[in-house]
């Protein structure tokens, strides 16, 4: 996890305690607990100032050599999309200041770029390399043949398989729980 959320993070003693003690004030139906100092999060999160243009890197500033022209290119989107310069192959894009609406403007335009489509989820913890890995690894898949992922016949015993025309469709109406019902019917 982000060094972050590590250190706001509560333990498991301090949330039972929290619920307690607002469970005993009688407090409403609508309860904000923060673990940190609440207003300076409110204008951290909340009344968010336009981020300023990402301004490119001084001459005089060492540049960062990364692995792999992936590394580079996401280094790159990080750049442009949290206004930060020289990231590190190691950092978090949550530890460098990103959000979840940062990170969906990240995942547009790998997708617009690369034609790498990624889930949030996936790629929440993950630092610059691991990311860039993962997206090799999508790319890699994509290039490879469909004709090498599927069987190049159906099995024998599959295809020699026929339904008589007077057996009835199977019902899947229900999902699950309908299958359940149609089972105990049929006793």
């Amino acid at each position: 996890m982000g060094a972050v959320v590590n250190t706001l993070a509560m333990s498991t003693a301090e949330g039972v305690d929290a619920f307690r003690r607002i469970l005993g004030a009688d407090l409403g139906a609508q309860v904000l607990v923060s673990t940190s100092d609440l207003p300076t999060r409110v204008e951290q999160w909340v009344k968010r100032k336009p981020r300023a243009a990402a301004t490119p890197m001084a001459d005089a500033t060492p540049s960062i050599t990364y692995a792999t022209a992936m590394q580079t290119a996401i280094a790159r989107i990080w750049e442009n999309v949290l206004g930060v310069s020289q990231i590190a192959a190691q950092d978090n894009f949550f530890d460098l200041g990103g959000d979840s609406l940062l990170l969906m403007d990240v995942i547009a335009r790998l997708k617009a770029g690369y034609g790498i489509v990624l889930n949030p989820r996936e790629i929440m913890f993950q630092t610059l390399a691991q990311l860039a890995a993962q997206c090799e690894e999508r790319q890699a898949a994509q290039r490879r043949p469909a004709a090498a992922a599927a069987p190049a016949e159906p099995p024998a015993a599959a295809a020699s398989v026929a339904m008589p025309a007077s057996t009835p469709a199977p019902q899947r109406k229900g999902g699950l729980f309908g299958a359940l019902k149609r089972k105990i019917r049929a006793g």
